[in-house]
């Protein structure tokens, strides 16, 4: 039976998506090759996690799932269906809406069951707060929450940010006021946080559509998300599962290449 880990904020704007995006590469790199990697995105429109793995909101979706799951005549193999990279598996949300989650939210539930018997690691980009049903059902399935907190501290006293899964908390960086880390970390309480660090040249590739290379590169930023990774591992006890060896790595040029191939195609 896989974890579930999902990476959530309670307001927008934390670079949750972003973050993820290199944590996917950075886990990419650490675990061995046979492990299976479900990488899901519960935005009710399509959210851009998978756009910047240039999956197409073509690919089976969430709802086409839930929907098949309605008749109890349709069997299907979730590792044949969903749209793949290596061992990397894809799952996206797709127009859909409050109201037909409500209505079909066990069924939901169902799924989230199935996905965990067909996976390792299921790494959940959530839609931020606390009003979104999807999201709140997801959290309560999920083993761990990596939390994606606001260097704001009007924010963070206004919200209710913590969860009673977090794993880790991680702060983007994006200027040096008040409060830094340490600050967060006293105030607080929290136990368990890491910073990345600002990065423009980050921001700049993903806004010039280049963000597939990033993860090669040897910066501040990677080498950041790196800790984060090997924590996660060790702490939600993925041990098992992690590479003793960079094989991993091959796994991580082989998705660059898929996307460099089909940029150079498109």
């Amino acid at each position: 039976m896989g974890k579930i880990i999902s990476i959530w904020s309670v307001t927008g704007k934390t670079g949750k998506t972003v973050f993820l995006y290199m944590l996917i590469n950075s886990m990419v790199k650490l675990l061995n090759n046979e492990v299976r990697i479900l990488v899901c995105c519960s935005n009710l429109n399509y959210g851009n996690l998978l756009n910047l793995f240039e999956i197409s909101d073509s690919e089976l979706n969430i709802e086409d799932l839930v929907n098949l799951k309605i008749s109890p005549d349709n069997k299907f193999d979730l590792l044949k269906t969903l749209g793949k990279k290596n061992n990397l598996y894809f799952l996206g949300s797709k127009k859909t809406n409050m109201n037909y989650v409500g209505r079909n939210i066990k069924e939901y539930e169902n799924l989230i069951e199935d996905l965990r018997n067909s996976f390792d690691l299921i790494l959940v980009d959530t839609i931020w707060g606390h009003e979104n049903i999807l999201t709140n059902m997801i959290l309560d399935k999920s083993d761990h929450v990596v939390n994606v907190i606001n260097q704001d501290k009007d924010i963070l006293d206004s919200n209710d940010f913590a969860t009673d899964k977090d794993l880790v908390y991680v702060v983007n960086k994006y200027r040096d006021i008040y409060p830094e880390l340490g600050d967060i970390k006293s105030i607080y309480k929290l136990k368990e946080i890491y910073e990345v660090p600002d990065s423009g040249e980050l921001m700049e590739m993903k806004n010039k559509s280049k963000l597939a290379y990033y993860p090669e590169y040897q910066t501040e930023y990677n080498r950041a998300v790196d800790r984060i990774t090997k924590f996660i591992i060790n702490k939600a006890g993925l041990g098992d599962i992690a590479s003793e060896n960079p094989s991993g790595k091959n796994i991580a040029a082989g998705l660059l290449k898929f996307l460099m191939r089909r940029r150079k195609n498109g």
